[in-house]
């Protein structure tokens, strides 16, 4: 096309604030030259590019997949050959190596690629390799105990099923001390002594007993008889004898024993 008309082709793929920065220029006068109106947009917007090109590549790491890295690479790569065409392959195989994370990068450097393109293939098959050695190693341990948990419960009898079902559908022990805890941090109770709790709360020297008998109740195990067995009763009495000796006698017995069958 005749050269007056390259500045008025050119000025109809302008947009943004390019647009605006053309129509304060020409109010001086419409650009009819072609390589004066290039000289005016590099000057305005081609300004230190170059130079934020290279730093970006300096800076530049793998933070993803391989695949994104090497289209942000070339992206820089190309920009800088367009102001310096001097840079070899040796310079952007070695900067491109520099930014893949490390367990990438250690094995494609002993392969000594000579370009970008051989670097790039390499770094995305070890990219798949590594991605395959994690997804073994994550699977290995949750599959095996999924066998041996389908395993060890597929041999119920259904006769037992229903003989048990009564111990499965209630919380064991824990459970029950777990409730009681937040039973009383829900009525603002202490702990320890179950009366009402504040920030200058000290427990008295002396705990009721029924706030023992809760904390022993919720230690009993479900499986426990509804008729105690002599041991346990024996176990009973002492809990009993050491609350009262402990009520009675507290400025002797600084600390007391609980004893029972868990």
């Amino acid at each position: 096309m005749s050269p007056n008309l390259k500045t008025r082709f050119a000025a109809l793929n302008f947009k943004g604030a390019a647009v605006v920065w053309l129509q304060t220029v020409e109010r001086r006068g419409r650009i009819f030259d072609w390589e004066e109106f290039c000289e005016k947009v590099f000057e305005r917007f081609d300004r230190d590019q170059y130079q934020i090109q290279l730093r970006q590549l300096d800076s530049l790491r793998q933070t993803s997949s391989v695949s994104e890295y090497l289209e942000r690479f070339e992206h820089l790569s190309h920009g800088i050959l367009q102001y310096n065409t001097h840079y070899d392959d040796t310079y952007f195989v070695t900067r491109f190596l520099g930014g893949l994370s490390e367990e990438i990068r250690s094995a494609i450097a002993l392969h000594g690629p000579k370009d970008v393109a051989e670097a790039s293939s390499l770094a995305l098959l070890q990219e798949e390799e590594v991605a395959k050695s994690k997804k073994k190693f994550v699977l290995k341990e949750p599959f095996r105990n999924k066998t041996n948990t389908s395993e060890r419960f597929k041999t119920v009898p259904e006769e037992k099923q229903e003989a048990t079902k009564h111990k499965t559908d209630r919380p064991d022990h824990p459970d029950k001390l777990k409730e009681l805890m937040q039973y009383r941090r829900k009525n603002g109770l202490c702990f320890k002594c179950g009366e009402n709790w504040g920030h200058n709360h000290t427990c008295p020297a002396q705990i009721p007993l029924h706030v023992i008998e809760e904390v022993w109740d919720a230690l009993q195990p479900e499986e426990a008889r509804s008729e105690p067995s002599e041991d346990e009763t024996e176990d009973y009495d002492v809990l009993m004898a050491v609350s009262s000796n402990a009520q009675s006698d507290l400025s002797k017995r600084k600390t007391m024993r609980l004893h029972g069958t868990v």
